[in-house]
């Protein structure tokens, strides 16, 4: 007897038209206290594709980041997404932010400095 295998066919799914993705970046601020203060007034409007920030040091691109993350909220301005201001982010920074050698139970504590 003899048996046949056969490989499915596979079709290519057809190109899914998505909406055009726009951020919208207006006079947003941070200040942190009275003399600490880091973006002023910054305004950008972005659409779909990707985008490197290149700055030095200390330009607040971090803080650019966590608030477009919606991890930390703006002093002023606004952040839209399709003329939404909440949208789903995933952000990973190059700093995890947690300590170099303790176990993870000491890392959500914030026991080890």
């Amino acid at each position: 007897m003899t048996t046949q295998t056969t490989t499915p066919t596979r079709t290519a799914l057809p190109n899914a038209q998505l909406p055009p993705m726009v951020m919208s970046i207006q006079n947003v601020s941070k200040q942190y206290n009275k003399q600490n203060r880091g973006l002023r007034d910054f305004t950008l409007e972005i659409g779909s594709g990707v985008l490197g920030l290149l700055s030095p040091n200390g330009a607040d691109k971090s803080t650019l980041m966590r608030m477009l993350a919606t991890i930390t909220k703006p002093t002023a301005g606004t952040i839209l997404w399709n003329d939404t201001e909440r949208a789903v982010l995933g952000y990973l920074s190059q700093d995890f932010g947690i300590y170099p050698n303790p176990n993870s139970l000491e890392n959500l504590e914030g026991t080890r400095a």
